[in-house]
């Protein structure tokens, strides 16, 4: 890399500034300064060395989503709709309206683009464009209409206020524009998506593209996993939990700049098929067992409606039910997945199976050397395999090599 990928001084200098003053304003939340700090320290090095791949812009976009949607403290949503907080206080509740969705949409381009920067090729690219242009859209749209989503602390109750820097709000158009429910529905689809089309591609890359993917499949997956928990929490918990639905999606979202910085830099590049294979399967037996869960309370709450009107049978039948499927549902699916992500060690497993099946009516030591040699070469494939056996009480060693 010469001096003319690098980002200048001067151009330097600002990115340091605006990152310091992003900085400033995630102080207000420890979560928020985690994730802030992971997404904008990374964006701003790959910015820095690697100015015309967007995705360290990218990362320093979502960086800053994480500041606009922490929840304002003090802010009183009936104080809000009669237009008595002060602009400063406007100011932060209409970046909050929009800022998380746009995070969202980036880190859905980020998955897209990485790890070369560029759009997918063939017939894949124009969706492409258009999906994102369609995000961007709506994005602006919601930044403009007449009412924006206010979220008071703790992150749990949403309440809709005028939009303070609402453009044209007598407009028809706007009574066309989604609820915020479906936008963020839409949103979360296209996440999921974009986790699909990441683990296609992984699955058709070869080289070092292949292990670059491994590292953002195992992220973004677990993040993906972890929102989709955080929202059906909400939905089903809330009362009950607040906003600790989201401390899953909280923890896992540093995990996304680590997995790029480590796959773009290609520094200590290592094979991680065990990872990425544990990370998908229990991304999709948690995908599972909340859709149980969910669809079981509501199931037992349709059911016993008319005799009761407690919470308490359908929150702990639905409990049991997920305690008992977790193990019998978590081997299933992990075999499924290692026969996608880690074939290599279920090729292995399998070979190592059969090998203990046959030694167990084997009583000629020569055969079973024989046979075990061949199952460590097919197994591993190591370079170089030996194989000694001990002295018998007749003073007989036997022994084989393979050099």
């Amino acid at each position: 890399m010469t001096e003319r990928d690098r980002l200048g001084t001067v151009p330097t200098l600002g990115l340091v500034a605006l990152l310091a003053v992003g900085l400033g304003l995630a102080l207000v939340d420890p979560f928020t300064l985690l994730s802030y700090v992971s997404y904008g320290s990374i964006g701003a090095l790959l910015a820095i060395r690697r100015p015309r791949n967007p995705i360290g812009w990218l990362l320093i976009a979502i960086a800053f989503g994480f500041v606009g949607t922490t929840s304002t403290p003090g802010v009183d949503a009936a104080a809000l709709a009669a237009g008595t907080v002060s602009n400063w206080e406007k100011v932060q509740v209409w970046v909050t309206g929009w800022s998380g969705s746009a995070s969202y949409v980036c880190l859905f381009a980020l998955m897209l683009i990485f790890p070369s920067g560029h759009l997918p090729v063939g017939r894949w690219r124009l969706p492409s464009r258009i999906l994102l242009l369609f995000c961007l859209v709506l994005i602006v749209l919601t930044a403009l209409a007449p009412t924006i989503s206010f979220t008071g602390e703790g992150g749990v109750e949403t309440v809709v206020v005028p939009n303070p820097f609402a453009v044209l709000p007598d407009l028809p158009l706007w009574s066309a524009l989604p609820p915020s429910d479906t936008f963020l529905m839409t949103i979360i689809g296209l996440l999921v998506l974009g986790v699909g089309s990441i683990i296609v591609r992984y699955r058709r890359s070869t080289g070092v593209l292949q292990l670059q993917l491994r590292w953002l499949v195992a992220a973004v997956t677990l993040v993906v996993a972890a929102v989709l928990v955080g929202l059906v929490s909400l939905a089903l918990l809330a009362d009950v939990i607040g906003g600790l639905g989201w401390i899953p999606a909280i923890a896992t979202f540093p995990t996304v700049p680590i997995a790029v910085v480590v796959a773009v830099l290609r520094y200590r590049l290592l094979e991680i098929d065990r990872i990425v294979s544990r990370t998908v399967g229990y991304a999709l037996v948690t995908g599972i067992l909340a859709v149980v869960y969910a669809g079981t309370i509501l199931l037992i709450q349709g059911a016993l409606v008319a005799v009761t009107q407690a919470q308490t049978i359908a929150v702990a039948a639905s409990t049991l039910l997920a305690f008992a499927l977790f193990q019998p549902l978590r081997r299933r699916v992990q075999r499924a997945v290692d026969r996608r992500f880690d074939r290599a060690r279920f090729d292995a497993d399998r070979t190592t199976a059969a090998f203990a099946e046959r030694l167990r009516d084997e009583v000629d030591i020569g055969t079973v050397a024989v046979d075990l040699q061949e199952t460590v070469r097919a197994a591993i494939q190591p370079a170089r395999l030996g194989l000694w056996l001990r002295t018998n009480a007749h003073g007989i060693a036997g022994g084989a090599a393979d050099r």
